[in-house]
């Protein structure tokens, strides 16, 4: 047994970070829109997106340490998994520049009173379902990997026995 026991694979651990920060960030931000004058709404949903993307960057390289350790793979697998790759990718950079921007508006507006409900405040809401849409794709691949292929499933029964 390594050094992480029976953890030694990341992915499955730090995945469900982003996908459960990104949607809080969101119901944060929509609340914003009902509640201009709960700055501190504002802040963390400005938080939770910087959150998420680290989450997502997190779930990223411990996918990518996880795929290189992988056994030969079919071909329906593999193309689920370079699909997923991909998509990550772009989850990643879609969560990076959704927090930067919106920490960016957070920073800018941290002096008001109320919270602005400019062009720019709708732009960044419609992005982070964007995002959203694009990380439950992922997600969607991840979970066909796992379930519908069978890729890093690990049985623990004994030879001859079977799963109830």
């Amino acid at each position: 047994m390594d050094a992480w026991g029976s953890l030694p694979n990341l992915h499955p651990a730090v995945v469900h970070f982003p996908i459960a920060l990104l949607p809080a960030a969101l119901l944060f931000d929509l609340v914003c829109l009902l509640r201009p004058t709960w700055t501190w709404l504002d802040r963390g949903a400005a938080a939770l997106y910087a959150l998420a993307a680290a989450a997502a960057g997190a779930a990223f390289w411990a996918g990518s340490e996880a795929a290189e350790n992988l056994p030969q793979l079919a071909p329906a697998a593999r193309a689920i998994l370079d699909e997923h790759q991909d998509l990550a990718r772009y989850s990643l950079i879609a969560m990076s520049a959704l927090a930067v921007l919106r920490l960016a508006l957070a920073w800018r507006e941290h002096d008001r009173p109320r919270i602005g409900g400019g062009p720019l405040r709708w732009i960044l809401l419609f992005g982070g379902f964007g995002a959203l849409a694009l990380l439950a794709t992922t997600a969607d691949h991840g979970a066909s990997l796992v379930y519908r292929q069978g890729v890093a499933v690990q049985s623990n029964a004994a030879p001859g026995t079977s799963h109830p």
